[in-house]
């Protein structure tokens, strides 16, 4: 039963992302066991009940991952949305002083890299975002 609960105590503190010195630590305060029988417990949960873990771990890693593609994709959305500006207010004004204003606008996010930086930002942090959640449920599963 003491090891059943010293168990379910190594999956909790693993699960919060403790690293296994610390809970190893923990594990010879709480259970007064040497360092090595403590390191072999704390190995033995890790691998035995690694999905148990990455479970735990699951709720967190989808957040991150949904932020991240949102983030992403509201960096890109915001490029798109500074690149169809010029075009729609030029076919809906005409050559007006606005449409000339927003074609220089455009001109200058074109020659800007700092403008292709911010696509190629949300197009990573999209791509990341996705493989992220992919490897956290397959680790759970």
């Amino acid at each position: 039963m003491v090891d059943d609960e010293l168990t379910g105590f190594i999956v909790e503190r693993l699960s919060r992302g403790c690293s296994e010195q610390d809970v190893t630590l923990e594990v010879c305060e709480r259970a007064g066991l040497s360092w090595q029988q403590a390191s072999s417990l704390v190995f033995s949960a890790s691998v035995y009940r690694a999905r148990e873990i990455a479970r735990w771990q699951l709720a967190l890693f989808l957040l991150l991952g949904a932020v991240t593609i949102l983030g992403g994709s509201a960096l890109i959305a915001s490029f798109i949305a500074a690149v169809v500006r010029p075009v729609h207010d030029l076919a809906q004004n005409g050559l007006s002083t606005e449409s000339i204003e927003s074609i220089g606008f455009l001109a200058w996010m074109v020659a800007n890299p700092q403008s292709a930086g911010q696509l190629i930002l949300g197009a990573g942090m999209i791509a990341g975002g996705i493989a992220g959640l992919t490897a956290a449920i397959r680790r759970a599963i």
